[in-house]
């Protein structure tokens, strides 16, 4: 169908733009769909970025990916506050719930993520830092150094 529109001087795939353009996105070129920042914006991101991890970099070393997102590309669908605390929240239970469930053997790990992956698709809540928190909450003594296994894994 593609051919028969090209041949009636309908649709006219440009592959040489796309190519150009995708080829700039890969080796960081100046690209027109990021704004480039003021020096104002990029103090503001800067004094958010150390208050922010000042804070709370202590309880969870995925909150340092958070921040990149959340200072350095606010304006991006998985930067904003649903996504963040919806997609830390879930990923945490169902790594959590993966470990109380199978205990610290090493594919927990990957049923913990994959199945916090699940979530936050099914949620609307798919932020990328999650994982890491799903990842650091099946296994456990990571985060709580008292965490013991479940009676029916040990």
């Amino acid at each position: 169908m593609e051919d028969k529109m090209a041949r009636e001087g309908g649709f006219k795939p440009d592959i040489s733009a796309w190519t150009k353009a995708y080829l700039c996105k890969m080796k960081g070129g100046k690209c027109p769909n990021l704004p480039r920042m003021s020096w104002s914006n990029l103090l503001v991101t800067a004094a958010g970025s150390m208050a922010g991890l000042g804070l709370v970099s202590f309880l969870l070393p995925s909150l340092g990916a958070s921040a990149v997102l959340l200072y350095g590309a606010c304006h991006v669908p998985m930067a904003q506050p649903r996504n963040v605390l919806g997609g830390h929240l879930v990923s945490a239970f169902f790594g959590v719930s993966a470990y109380q469930l199978f205990g610290d053997a090493w594919w927990v790990i990957a049923i913990g993520v994959t199945l916090a992956i699940l979530a936050m698709a099914v949620t609307h809540t798919m932020h990328p830092p999650g994982g890491a928190t799903a990842f650091m909450a099946s296994t456990c003594k990571t985060i709580l150094p008292g965490c013991r296994r479940p009676p029916a894994a040990s």
